[in-house]
C-alpha cells in the first residue's frame, strides 16, 4: 500500500487538475500518458529523476548539473516556487515543455506552417 500524507494527495489532485484544464485547452488527450509521471513525482516516488547524479561519465553529470541549476537558479529567482519544491517542479516543467513542443510540432505541420 502506498503511504502517502493527505498533503501529498492535495497537491497531487490540484496538479492533475490543472493538467486536465490544460489538456482540455489543447483539445487533445494525449498528455494522459503525463499522468502516472506527476502521480510518481506526487506520490510513489518510484522513478529516480536525479538519475544522472549517478552517473560514471563526468560530462553527463556536469552538462546535466548545470541545466538543473540554471533551471532551478531562473525558477528561484523568479519567485515562482520555494525551495522545497524545486525537484517536482523542475520535473513536472520537463513533461509540460515536451508536451507543448510535441503539441506546436502537430498544430503547425497540420496548419502545414513547417
Amino acid at each position: 500500500m502506498i503511504k502517502a500524507t493527505r498533503a501529498q494527495w492535495i497537491k497531487f489532485v490540484i496538479v492533475l487538475v490543472l493538467w486536465l484544464v490544460f489538456l482540455v485547452w489543447l483539445k487533445s488527450w494525449l498528455g494522459l500518458v503525463v499522468v502516472p509521471f506527476i502521480f510518481d513525482a506526487y506520490i510513489t516516488k518510484k522513478i529516480p529523476w536525479t538519475w544522472w547524479r549517478k552517473s560514471k561519465n563526468p560530462t553527463v553529470v556536469t552538462v546535466m548539473g548545470w541545466v538543473d541549476a540554471i533551471v532551478f537558479a531562473l525558477a528561484h529567482a523568479t519567485g515562482m516556487i520555494q525551495q522545497k519544491d524545486m525537484e517536482k517542479v523542475g520535473i513536472i516543467m520537463g513533461i509540460i515543455g515536451l508536451i507543448l513542443g510535441y503539441s506546436m510540432l502537430t498544430v503547425l505541420g497540420s496548419n502545414n506552417l513547417l
